[in-house]
């Protein structure tokens, strides 16, 4: 069944289950990004997770807080929880370490991580390692795309060029239906930026608000990762 029959629903978002709802998240928040459809109502989910944030751990907990705090930047601020506030910053607590679900929003909100590099690239070989095993988290490839291109450009800037054409290299040879990887490994400029949002149509953030918060990041830092806030389109489907 498509996740916009199931994904606003709270009868399946169970322990064991809150890595598929926000893999299911992250499908959509692509399409919104490529094809400009919309993303659907998640706040029943939210709601949930308000509730059970507390008792959940490991991969439950970093999903859920992820999917809190991404689902909320879709949500007029005068319309999010009377507890938003408290309950965001819970999740930007679980979310500060290292993980797949940070690295994630770090990615979608354009902000480099203030983590070492070596970890940075960890949780990227981690997540190739594991994304086809049942309890691995799967996220979409134009994401997949990105997170390597953002570790790449991370290489650039600290001069390592080498490491940063050879994740090009990775990212043409193992994610397969991102057009422009191939291209962007062929052409690589060791002076260039990479900028992962070359991979959208016509280069365009559209679908993602400009001052998307980051976990572990105050809003105020929105766009100092790679690509800088003021080139990022403001404009954003609403929910369903």
């Amino acid at each position: 069944m498509a996740p916009q029959y199931w994904i606003g629903q709270q009868t399946g978002f169970v322990k064991g289950a809150c890595r598929k709802y926000f893999s299911a998240q992250l499908g959509q928040v692509a399409s919104c990004m490529l094809t400009k459809q919309p993303v659907t109502d998640m706040r029943e989910i939210c709601a949930k997770i308000e509730e059970i944030l507390p008792r959940l751990r490991g991969e439950d907990e970093r999903a859920s807080a992820a999917i809190y705090i991404l689902f909320n930047q879709f949500v007029q601020p005068d319309e999010r929880s009377a507890q938003f506030a408290e309950v965001y910053e819970r999740c930007c607590k679980i979310l500060s370490d290292p993980s797949i679900e940070a690295l994630c929003l770090h990615l979608l909100f354009s902000i480099t991580p203030t983590w070492p590099i070596a970890s940075q690239r960890e949780m990227l070989d981690t997540y190739f390692e594991t994304r086809n095993q049942k309890s691995g988290l799967r996220v979409p490839e134009l994401f997949e795309a990105g997170m390597v291109l953002s570790l790449a450009e991370r290489y650039r800037g600290g001069g390592d060029t080498l490491q940063a054409k050879a994740l090009l290299d990775f990212a043409a040879v193992n994610i397969l239906h991102v057009g422009p990887l191939a291209m962007l490994a062929t052409d690589f400029d060791p002076e260039v930026a990479i900028n992962w949002r070359v991979l959208l149509p016509q280069a365009s953030s559209a679908g993602v608000p400009e001052d998307m918060p980051e976990a572990g990041v105050k809003a105020s830092q929105a766009g100092s990762g790679p690509l800088p806030a003021e080139e990022v389109d403001n404009e954003v489907d609403q929910s369903n």
